[in-house]
Parts: structure tokens; C-alpha cells; sequence
């Protein structure tokens, strides 16, 4: 049937389909006639030369007229487009990815520098008399190393007595290493004891004048004890200690099992 007012169904619906094609197409036009929106906040030179603040980059007045100082950011930060520009946005955001790799780059750079260089410790500097017990530092145990220091005895011991002792978490059986003085005399032992590894090199028999400083020092690398007592080398090869890596290392002089040596310790550095 049909009259005033009715419509027919199919033609309802191709009406409503040609009402949506058209909002669609005035939608489409619309989104072509706006900026593209950014696809990150807006970074002018402001918030770069903030960036490089927090990078570490000093933000001097000189800084600030001639650009960042080293070289390449330098180089990045000269991309950076007129800002405001949707173009700017996106290459900003790049430049500040390019910016936190080169400062890890740089960062990566200064470990590898650090960790190649020897670090130097002072665990001693002014004469301390040695003492039963007396422990003056904590470190961190290394696969290699060298102690040194200066050591003056005032009398002979009776008994097998302490300078110095170095021990992984305090234990009374690791030594790395121990420097004692023999009973009856002043001749120094140095003792590396790790694991399965017990490994003893005397210094010179006729020992230490009593009364005057003596430098010490004893290293051990590449599986070799180098013990220099006042210029009288002793070496022992083939010594094999099972340090653990990042354990903590007491520091006596002189340790809590033997009684100490009689005399006073001084410039003791440990080089790792």
C-alpha cells in the first residue's frame, strides 16, 4: 500500500545508509582540515637544555648562548626544529631518545674506565698501636691485590702474635692475607688461606730491627705471592685462593685469635 506520510522500509534504510556515508565523509573532511595532533607533548630548547641539566651537561650562561658543550649533544640538539611545528614535536622526541642513549653511552664509557683502573685504599694513615681484636675497616674481597704498610715492633713475642688480618666475613680461617710475627723472634709469615688453598712465604730469618719502621708490602696476582719485607723479596707461585666475588673482607690489626704483636702500624693501603 502507500499513501502521504509512509515510507517503505528498504527505502528507510537506504536513506539512513546515505545520512551515515555523509557524516562520515564531513568527519573525514573535518580531520583533514586540522593540524596533526602530536604524538608527544611539545619540548622547545627549554625543556632540552633541561634534559641535559639532569643529564649533567652544565647549563652556564655560555652553555645557554652557544648550545650544549659536548660535542655530541651538541650535534643532536642542532637538528631540533623551529618549535611550535607538529614536525617539532616528533623530531624533539627522537632527539630526547638520542640524548638519554648518548649520556648512557658516555655512562657505560666511565665504568668500564673506572673499572679497569686500579682503586686505591687508605685504611691507615697515622701510627695505631695493634690491638687484640681491633678492626678499622670493611671492604669488598678482590681477585687480586696489594697491601702495604709500615710496621714497627717494640719487643720479641713469646708467642705466635698478629700484625694484620684481612678475612671474608670475619672467619678465623680465611686469610686475605695475615702477616704475623714468629714466636721467639721478628721474622714476618704471610698467610693466604681461601678454600682449599693454604699457602705460607716467610720474610727474611733474621727478621725486623726492633725499634724501627719497616715498609712491608705483599701482593698477590696471576696466582703469584710477591712478599717484600724491607727489601727482601720472597715468592711463592701456584697459589689459588676461591675468593668470593662481592663478599665483605674484615680488616684487624691485629685479629681477635692471636694475641697482638707489641708496636705500632702505620700507612697501610690496600690496592685492588
Amino acid at each position: 500500500s502507500s499513501g502521504i506520510g509512509r515510507c517503505h522500509p528498504v527505502f528507510l534504510c537506504d536513506l539512513g545508509a546515505l545520512v551515515v556515508r555523509a557524516l562520515w565523509h564531513a568527519a573525514a573532511a573535518a580531520a583533514a582540515n586540522q593540524p596533526a595532533m602530536p604524538m608527544t607533548p611539545a619540548v622547545d630548547m627549554t625543556d632540552v637544555g633541561n634534559v641535559l641539566v639532569s643529564m649533567g651537561h652544565k647549563n652556564t650562561d655560555a652553555t645557554n648562548a652557544q648550545g650544549p658543550s659536548t660535542p655530541g649533544v651538541r650535534a643532536i640538539s642542532s637538528r631540533i626544529n623551529t618549535p611550535g611545528t607538529p614536525a617539532h614535536h616528533v623530531q624533539a622526541a627522537k632527539i630526547s631518545e638520542e640524548l638519554v642513549r648518548h649520556n648512557t653511552q658516555a655512562a657505560k664509557q666511565t665504568r668500564n674506565e673506572a673499572h679497569g683502573a686500579a682503586a686505591t685504599l687508605t685504611l691507615v694513615s697515622a701510627p695505631v698501636k695493634l690491638k687484640q681484636g681491633r678492626r678499622v675497616k670493611l671492604v669488598q674481597a678482590a681477585q687480586e691485590f696489594q697491601l702495604s704498610f709500615d710496621i714497627q715492633l717494640k719487643q720479641v713475642p713469646l708467642e705466635t702474635s698478629n700484625i694484620v688480618h684481612f678475612s671474608v666475613d670475619g672467619n678465623r680461617d680465611s686469610h686475605l692475607p695475615s702477616i704475623n710475627v714468629l714466636a721467639g723472634g721478628t721474622q714476618l709469615v704471610a698467610q693466604i688461606y681461601q678454600g682449599i688453598c693454604h699457602a705460607d712465604i716467610l720474610g727474611p730469618e733474621a727478621g725486623l730491627p726492633l725499634g724501627q719502621t719497616c715498609h712491608v708490602s705483599i701482593q698477590y696476582k696471576d696466582g703469584c705471592v710477591t712478599f717484600d719485607v724491607g727489601g727482601t723479596i720472597s715468592t711463592k707461585q701456584n697459589v689459588h685462593p676461591q675468593i668470593p666475588l662481592m663478599s665483605p673482607l674484615y680488616v684487624w690489626v691485629s685479629n681477635p685469635f692471636l694475641p697482638a704483636a707489641h708496636g705500632t702500624l702505620s700507612n697501610m693501603v690496600y690496592r685492588v
